[in-house]
């Protein structure tokens, strides 16, 4: 198919025959994935793989237009029965407290759906033209809220003020802390240099001996105490997230895509779960006064993560925590506010030394030449 007969073809969408692959095996080519779909439901118009732009690989999702509708028809009770396999066989596993060796694995019958080497590939039907243009308006009417307000929205997750409900048992000088605190956020959100960090958090009120390993156990011990439910919920959003994130081309591709799959294996083990949950955490960091490790603490401390949901529900068991540090020294837990000068500042730092060191490593491969060549 000719480039001007595919585009014509992606635009008719309204007729009902084209459908939306994801999950698709990233090794999975085009003839393989039309000769796999075409045996079972019927004959095809096209079949196209969609490419990063920026790194050229699969994204993992397909469109496919049938040559009749009864095909699609065929596709989308495929894709119900498939559903309602995966749901009654789920709960009844996650309900199993027998402990098999294979609760944590869910294989499709091989009539089910469409599969390809036991994997499942979800199957919807495409958007009309219609229909996405209706996303896209939908999604430009959210994105015409301000910036400041999102952000706002986001610092006010775990907000505790005096005279807000939630603040019994809270001492007095906690609250003042949190009140202060609130009032520094609001100033640097109308300074258009600061921006919030999603994915990392600030914690506050920190006893002033306590070291980062120990925060970090703090963070595991309150992570383990999370309920099977929670835990369920928490890796399904986390895959969400994961998932979304490789289709907008996010950095650190790789490291996602396999917590992403540890995740999909064992999201009915909660314990595992548990342990793939400590391996988000990226970097745990209390700020002291100078450099040095036996430096006094200045009481607050970065942790660094590598999803937003989770750092998400970081924040909703650490924050106001009685049994984190004392009943009367509670976490305050925000998120964290980042400058934008000094974050530019630091990367051209470490582009500056990162070419220092090309270049340091390319004048040794010099001398070595030379020196070979003068003993030659």
């Amino acid at each position: 198919m000719n480039e001007g007969a595919y585009h014509e073809a992606l635009c008719d969408t309204d007729e009902g025959r084209t459908i939306f692959l994801r999950n698709v095996p990233f090794e999975m080519t085009e003839f393989a994935l039309k000769e796999l779909v075409e045996r079972r439901f019927g004959e095809t118009l096209y079949v196209k793989l969609v490419f990063s732009k920026t790194t050229q690989l699969p994204k993992g999702v397909a469109f496919i237009k049938f040559k009749n509708i009864e095909s699609v028809v065929k596709v989308l009770e495929g894709e119900k029965s498939a559903e309602k396999y995966y749901n009654e066989h789920i709960f009844q596993r996650r309900g199993d407290s027998s402990g098999s060796k294979n609760s944590n694995t869910l294989v499709l019958p091989p009539e089910v759906g469409i599969q390809y080497n036991g994997r499942r590939i979800f199957a919807h039907l495409a958007l009309s033209r219609s229909e996405v243009a209706a996303v896209e308006n939908k999604k430009a009417s959210k994105n015409q809220l301000p910036k400041v307000k999102k952000d706002l929205e986001l610092l006010k997750k775990g907000l505790l003020l005096p005279g807000m409900k939630g603040t019994e048992g809270i001492s007095s000088h906690d609250l003042r802390l949190r009140e202060n605190s609130w009032k520094e956020i609001k100033i640097k959100m109308n300074n258009p240099n600061y921006e919030v960090n999603k994915f990392r958090l600030c914690v506050r009120n920190i006893p002033t001996k306590m070291k980062s390993c120990e925060l970090n156990n703090v963070i595991i011990q309150e992570i383990s105490k999370l309920d099977d439910n929670k835990v369920y919920n928490l890796a399904k959003e986390i895959i969400t997230e994961i998932d979304e994130s490789e289709n907008s081309d996010c950095g650190n591709v790789t490291s996602l895509r396999r917590i992403s799959k540890t995740l999909k294996r064992n999201i009915n083990s909660p314990k595992r779960c548990r342990n793939i949950f400590k391996m988000l955490i990226k970097k745990v960091n209390i700020i002291r006064e100078n450099s040095l490790k036996t430096s006094k603490s200045r009481g607050f401390a970065f942790v660094n993560t590598i999803s937003h949901s989770f750092s998400s529900t970081l924040l909703e068991i650490l924050n106001n925590n009685p049994k984190a540090f004392t009943y009367e020294k509670r976490p305050i837990v925000e998120f964290a506010i980042d400058d934008k000068r000094a974050l530019f500042i630091q990367r051209k730092r470490i582009k500056k030394n990162f070419n220092k060191c090309k270049d340091r490593s390319s004048n040794n491969m010099d001398n070595i030449q030379k020196k070979a060549i003068h003993a030659i």
